[in-house]
């Protein structure tokens, strides 16, 4: 086989196989959880408005069925079904199928509900938390919640 066929195989890999280093936004029950019964876990509005926050002036990509949980998209964030994303942006996963390589993420920013739910997607946590330390532990009372965590790793 040629050195053509091996650049042609590279070409196909999807894009969430390439490497950049982005910032990733989990919502968690206890189990890590990510959805129940088909639903997400991520519809608090203070947990929301905290998030922005946290993203600041950063750009925020979104999946089309995030956006719907915000009354007003902010100026920063950006609808897209992309896989790869921007050193240094932000990216808020709600469902298993969107969460990106772990080697790509720097970042990593979970809202935990303080609760377990019989949740049917998962995500693999110690695959993101590897190589990383918890820099921040914050509680806060969501508006569905009285008791929400922020936790980021670094």
């Amino acid at each position: 086989m040629g050195r053509g066929a091996d650049e042609g195989r590279l070409a196909a890999l999807p894009a969430f196989s390439r490497v950049s280093v982005m910032h990733l936004i989990l919502c968690l029950d206890g189990h890590d959880g990510m959805a129940f019964n088909g639903r997400r876990q991520s519809r608090d509005k203070v947990q929301r408005e905290k998030m922005l926050e946290t993203v600041g002036e950063e750009k925020l990509f979104l999946r089309p069925a995030t956006a719907v949980i915000f009354d007003e998209l902010p100026p920063n964030a950006e609808i897209t079904e992309a896989k790869d994303f921007p050193a240094g942006t932000y990216f808020f996963a709600e469902r298993a199928a969107d969460l990106p390589n772990p080697s790509s993420v720097e970042r990593l920013v979970i809202y935990r509900w303080g609760r377990d739910y019989p949740a049917d997607e998962h995500v693999s946590l110690p695959a993101y938390t590897a190589g990383k330390r918890l820099i921040s532990n914050c509680e806060f009372a969501g508006s569905s919640h009285l008791k929400m965590t922020e936790e980021v790793y670094e």
